[in-house]
């Protein structure tokens, strides 16, 4: 059983922007693969945390949030598959690999695999239905019981 004071808080991703679940006072916490895969890929450029970052390989200004918005095509997906991996991908991570889909109209769907350094691999699944990320996780910290 995971000791429920571990990890990070667990951010979850909504169509308000990001929040927290708080449970008995304690915010439910995660090993942050999550949280580090979302800050990269949802992220929206300009965003103000990175006025006030001092190093400029830590800002984080997501391509993959651009290019989901673009309309569906062939094209799009591919360059939106990339800017996937190219958000995520570093030393977080030995191998990071990502399908992009659209499943039925207006939707995107990105499967994510990452071998983190613990070399078991994980896999993230984020689902676009219009404007609105939903984030679907094997097991969410959200759900695991405290």
């Amino acid at each position: 059983m995971t000791d429920q004071f571990d990890g990070d808080p667990f951010v979850t991703i909504g169509a308000d922007g990001a929040d927290y679940i708080i449970k008995g006072g304690q915010p439910v916490m995660d090993q942050g693969l999550v949280n580090h895969v979302n800050m990269c890929l949802l992220t929206e450029p300009g965003w103000w945390g990175n006025d006030i970052e001092p190093v400029a390989e830590r800002k984080i200004e997501s391509k993959f949030i651009v290019k989901s918005r673009e309309p569906i095509t062939r094209q799009s997906l591919l360059d939106t598959n990339k800017a996937a991996i190219q958000d995520v991908q570093g030393d977080e991570f030995s191998d990071v690999q990502a399908s992009t889909t659209n499943p039925v109209t207006q939707n995107i769907r990105l499967e994510m695999l990452l071998v983190p350094p613990s070399n078991k691999v994980q896999e993230l699944v984020l689902l676009r239905s219009g404007q609105n990320w939903i984030n679907q996780k094997n097991n969410p910290a959200g759900d695991k019981e405290t």
